[in-house]
């Protein structure tokens, strides 16, 4: 089975705004990030995606499923709720708060919304559920293509490496980034970034 993860193109939002799960449209680059996307994602009518239910992935969602299968939307694949930061300049979030956060950013929700751990769990969750439903009902050809953000790719990356989750944000996740993901069972797999 492939895996396809595929993180939104840049959204329509000034430099250095927090902005998680703001619901944001996407910018004036998109035609050209969706044609590289395209030109690294083998589709055809039998791809199924599933995205993220924030704007900016479903634009590219049905971009790229044009041409291909079901469509699905999951809340478990949106980036980290950064809750009272959300929509603010990083530089206008009060330097304690940053302190404290930045110092236990796994655990802690300083912000009022979600930590780290706990965008982790939510992926976790649906990892799992979509692994054992893959398997069971699928054939090992398979394609899927997740459309989400860098918050969650890591996250699904952190699940597969068995990496300790603070580590997996040192990956860089790029606006249009791909990484592909052979399963050759549901625990292990092999990996490629793409972009």
């Amino acid at each position: 089975m492939k895996i396809t993860l595929v993180r939104h193109t840049p959204p329509e939002v000034k430099e250095g705004v927090c902005y998680g799960q703001t619901d944001l449209h996407v910018d004036a680059t998109f035609k050209n990030h969706l044609d590289a996307i395209k030109e690294m994602v083998d589709i055809d009518e039998q791809t199924q995606f599933i995205t993220s239910p924030l704007v900016r992935c479903k634009l590219l969602t049905t971009a790229l499923a044009a041409n291909g299968g079901e469509t699905t939307e999951d809340a478990r694949l949106k980036e980290l709720d950064f809750g009272s930061w959300e929509n603010k300049k990083w530089s206008d979030i009060p330097a304690k708060q940053m302190q404290e956060w930045g110092q236990d950013y796994l655990n802690n929700k300083v912000h009022g919304g979600e930590s780290m751990n706990d965008l982790n769990d939510r992926v976790k969750a649906f990892w799992s559920e979509f692994i054992e439903k893959s398997y069971k009902e699928e054939e090992e050809d398979s394609h899927y293509v997740i459309v989400t953000h860098a918050g969650v790719i890591r996250s699904i990356l952190h699940i597969l490496l068995e990496m300790p989750l603070k580590k997996a944000f040192s990956l860089l996740v790029n606006y249009g980034g791909v990484v592909e993901i052979q399963m050759l069972d549901k625990e292990n797999a092999q990996i490629e970034f793409k972009r």
